[in-house]
């Protein structure tokens, strides 16, 4: 697996058509910290960067 790219483009509540992602990651991180900061779980929403520049934006 560490020879592979997972991808992580898009949203990761949509159905994409790579079979290697990280959105079911990147929905249990947001899901995550929605919970730390008391959000509503029906209205969260955000996805993972791999960069710091992305990130900032």
């Amino acid at each position: 697996m560490l020879e592979l790219n997972a991808n992580n483009i898009g949203d990761p509540w949509r159905t994409t058509n790579y079979t290697q992602n990280t959105h079911a990651s990147e929905r249990e991180a947001v899901s995550g910290f929605a919970r730390l900061v008391e959000a509503p779980p029906d209205n969260c929403w955000g996805y993972l960067t791999k960069e710091g520049s992305e990130g900032n934006m």
